[in-house]
């Protein structure tokens, strides 16, 4: 059996400060990686990953910004002399209906989820083509990527956008030796999950949550990790082209009519 082994390997995380990304970090480290971790907030910068010395390193980035992609992408080959795995993890929600949506923020989450992707991802990929084993890319594209929302539909545009970029990738790159795959995870226990309850009393939020889940349970960021990790390594490495929902089933169908609410009126149409 192949290793999930990433010793000589060269990994780019964006969005790492928190949540998903963080333990994404620390588990690729664990695995014998070199870390380029990136964020837009410098809040706990370098600190966050001390436990891993020099193998991991912190650059603040903008992703929104072309150049900001190209210049993280070339931190991490200067810093540790090569690059193999990308994991496109910076991501923002909004819940609301579209008439909620300015422009500003339809630009936000267009910017920062679909955008962002595509600038690393593009600013990468010369990169992972001179390596003569080729290269892994990520993309974080959520639950919303794979199935409709009806609270945050927006949101669920930009991470459908990143699925289509996903399996176009994989079909443009498989004969470079590139796998291009993303993951799509339903709830988990992050800091952007639980935006969208201000005042809300954490049970009645977590209820919400959980409503429309055929495993009710909120998984944590570790399980992620370890899936990105998966991905990254030789044990995936005919798995290409993937959208994988990491979701309890959330994504696989219909519930039986007593898992939903059934108050509402009925005029028999």
């Amino acid at each position: 059996m192949t290793s999930q082994d990433l010793r000589g390997r060269v990994a780019l995380v964006t969005g790492s400060a928190g949540g998903i990304g963080a333990e994404t970090v620390r588990e690729l480290a664990a695995a014998g990686a070199s870390v380029l971790a990136t964020d837009v907030s410098d809040a706990r910068g370098t600190e966050l990953f001390g436990e891993f010395g020099a193998s991991v390193r912190f650059e603040q980035a903008d992703l929104r910004r072309s150049d900001e992609a190209d210049r993280v992408v070339r931190a991490a080959v200067d810093a540790f002399g090569r690059l193999d795995i990308v994991f496109n993890n910076a991501g923002i929600g909004f819940n609301g209906a579209l008439a909620e949506h300015d422009d500003e923020r339809i630009d936000q989450l267009l910017q920062v989820n679909l955008r962002s992707t595509i600038y690393v991802a593009r600013s990468a990929i010369p990169h992972l083509m001179a390596n003569s084993a080729g290269g892994v890319i990520i993309n974080n594209a959520s639950n919303g990527g794979v199935v409709g929302r009806a609270a945050d539909p927006v949101y669920s545009a930009s991470k459908h956008g990143v699925v289509g970029l996903t399996k176009s990738l994989a079909l443009a790159h498989a004969v470079d030796g590139i796998r291009v795959n993303a993951i799509c995870p339903g709830p988990i226990d992050t800091p952007m999950v639980w935006a969208n309850f201000v005042g809300v009393e954490r049970g009645e939020a977590q209820r919400r949550v959980l409503a429309s889940c055929p495993d009710p349970r909120i998984a944590h960021p570790r399980e992620v990790a370890a899936t990105v990790r998966f991905l990254a390594s030789e044990q995936a490495r005919f798995i290409n082209g993937v959208a994988l929902p990491i979701d309890g089933a959330k994504a696989a169908g219909i519930m039986p009519s007593d898992r939903y609410r059934t108050d509402f009126d009925f005029d028999g149409r």
